[in-house]
């Protein structure tokens, strides 16, 4: 089981991301999408999280990807490396970063 929203949010070379941009990306990451009535594209498909494991863990990637670029223009996603979550068989996504 993927487990949303505890995605962890790390710069690349371990630096530290601004706080309004590290902010930005906790509401984006933590939001279901259609959550906002001003923007019903904000946040991620939790409706992912349904699906099998390994197919979940790819869309959930490529929305938070797609997401980052579009929400929050200041960095760059480098990758998505999944940790093992709190509890036995869950998994938890950190997301890497550059800043452009």
């Amino acid at each position: 089981m993927v487990i949303l929203p505890s995605v962890i949010i790390e710069l690349e070379g371990g630096l530290s991301l601004p706080e309004d941009i590290w902010n930005n990306l906790k509401v984006l990451y933590s939001t279901r999408i259609g959550e906002q009535d001003h923007d019903r594209d904000f946040g991620i498909d939790w409706s992912i999280l349904d699906l099998p494991m390994n197919l979940a863990k790819l869309r959930l990637e490529q929305e938070l990807i797609v997401k980052t670029r579009k929400y929050e223009p200041r960095v760059d996603v480098s990758r998505v490396v999944w940790t093992y979550g709190p509890e036995e068989g869950q998994m938890q996504p950190k997301v890497v970063l550059t800043i452009v």
